[in-house]
């Protein structure tokens, strides 16, 4: 938790290695994400941006890149997850719906359960979820923050968030301070 412009989001590309530490560590247990391949922590860490990118494929394809071997049925199974398939089923074409690349042919709570999907198919070691909530309804993130909830329980999460009370479904959570000049140190 934290306010808006201090580097929150700036700490998962960190994380992911997009952009290279100038200074400092950060560690993944005891390993220093230096020392490790970026494709072994792209492989074991599902980010859940703010504003997710879909490809021009099916909605089917699209969960499919986390994971090529997930079946449909297993697809299916995490949409009723994140209540999406029934909204996805009674599309024309179902599952297979060809998305736009901004995913403008969904509203901006669907695209967040998809992505939210997308992350939860791949089954990775640690979740980085950045305001994986902030477009949904209610009952929409109840039920996610549920989800993750569940999911904390077997792997590592790491959420950002602004809402206090998102804090409470974890066992520890923490708020940090993060000095203005981070994003200039980057």
């Amino acid at each position: 938790m934290g306010d808006s412009g201090l580097g929150k989001s700036t700490i998962f590309k960190l994380i992911l290695r997009f952009y290279e530490l100038q200074d400092g560590s950060i560690l993944i247990g005891k390993l220093n994400i230096k020392n490790i391949p970026q494709d072994y922590i792209r492989k074991n860490i599902a980010y859940v941006p703010q504003n997710p990118y879909f490809f021009n494929v099916s909605i089917y394809d699209n969960i499919r890149y986390a994971n090529p071997q997930i079946s449909y049925g297993e697809v299916n199974n995490i949409f009723k997850m994140v209540n999406l398939y029934d909204f996805i089923s009674s599309l024309p074409q179902g599952i297979e719906t060809v998305m736009q690349e901004s995913g403008d042919n969904f509203s901006e709570g669907q695209k967040q359960r998809l992505n939210i999907a997308r992350a939860i198919a791949k089954n990775p070691q640690i979740y980085l979820f950045d305001e994986p909530t902030s477009a949904l309804d209610q009952e929409n993130r109840n039920g996610i923050l549920n989800i993750i909830h569940r999911l904390s329980s077997e792997k590592t999460v790491i959420m950002i968030t602004h809402d206090r009370e998102v804090s409470n479904i974890f066992d520890n959570s923490n708020v940090i301070e993060i000095n203005n000049s981070l994003a200039d140190t980057v």
